[in-house]
């Protein structure tokens, strides 16, 4: 890029979210590797491809979050789409949605959302993060959370732009422009 030229939307969470999905993904081979050396027959030196990686990404449709901040957050998924497996959560003060990402088209459109009157679930979101055991998850959101425990696998936020980082684990992956 010219050292004048502006980046481009999203460049900044582009590069942050494949940095991270790299991360991801040294850890699931390393996991892999493990798992293999311990079965007999199978070949530690399987690679995970970065588009096997099982991502979940929750998003936070709680009553902090505006309609205009939801409508980054869905250009984001789109955005991102197609860079590893995903599933979506979206979750208030419970789950409202769960959907694969690759099939955009036919995620559910008749969930009610941002009816400013539901709190944050990740005390819900966590442990079904922890059961459904992915290579890594990114959750989407203000910051403004409840405690919940870390769900033991590579975490990133991805922010909006006046986010404040959630909890001491994770990592900041990138920030909405909006």
């Amino acid at each position: 890029m010219h050292p004048t030229a502006l980046p481009r939307k999203n460049e900044s969470l582009q590069s942050g979210l494949s940095a991270f999905l790299r991360v991801a993904q040294r850890r699931a081979d390393a996991m892999r590797s493990d798992a293999a050396a311990s079965l007999r027959g199978a070949d530690p030196s399987e690679r995970k491809n970065l588009l096997d990686l099982n991502v979940v990404v929750g998003v936070d449709i709680s009553g902090s979050i505006s309609h205009e901040m939801y409508a980054e957050m869905m250009r984001a998924l789109r955005a991102i789409r197609g860079a590893s497996r995903m599933k979506v959560i979206e979750v208030d003060d419970d789950v409202r949605a769960m959907y694969d990402l690759s099939s955009w088209e036919t995620r559910p459109k008749s969930v009610v959302r941002l009816t400013k009157t539901g709190g944050n679930g990740e005390n819900i979101l966590m442990p079904l993060v922890r059961r459904i055991r992915p290579d890594a998850f990114l959750y989407m959101t203000d910051g403004h959370v409840v405690p919940a425990d870390n769900p033991g696998v590579p975490t990133g936020w991805i922010l909006t732009a006046a986010g404040v980082r959630p909890y001491s684990w994770g990592e900041v992956v990138g920030r909405l422009s909006r």
